[in-house]
């Protein structure tokens, strides 16, 4: 009887397992379809484009949101600045953006009265 109930539990497991297995097999295949472009009918192999209009304003972030340093990732509260200076290229101008004063200046005293906190 035990040889019965361990028969049924290795058809069951080897069922579930051929189960999992072909999910994995067809959703790699969906995926290698999306990248390669063959559902799009464009021809453009290995490229995923993006339209334009797909793109809804509404899906964005709208302000106020958290001000977060770019180069070390801390937040920023409404009163601490990024270090910044302004480069002129040629015709144009770009802003270099040194950092926070966590990753700019960690040496700085986080405690000190700064002269722009109220």
């Amino acid at each position: 009887m035990s040889t019965l109930f361990y028969f049924i539990g290795f058809l069951t497991g080897v069922a579930i397992f051929l189960y999992i297995y072909s999910l994995y097999h067809s959703g790699k295949d969906a995926i290698m379809r999306k990248v390669s472009g063959s559902d799009s009918g464009t021809g453009t192999a290995g490229k995923i484009s993006v339209e334009p209009g797909s793109i809804e304003y509404r899906s964005l972030q709208s302000y106020p949101r958290e001000r977060v340093c770019p180069l070390c990732g801390a937040i920023l509260s409404q009163y601490e600045a990024l270090y910044a200076a302004r480069l002129e290229t040629g015709n144009s101008s770009k802003i270099m953006i040194y950092g926070c004063r966590f990753c700019y200046k960690p040496d700085e005293d986080p405690e000190e009265k700064k002269k722009n906190e109220f």
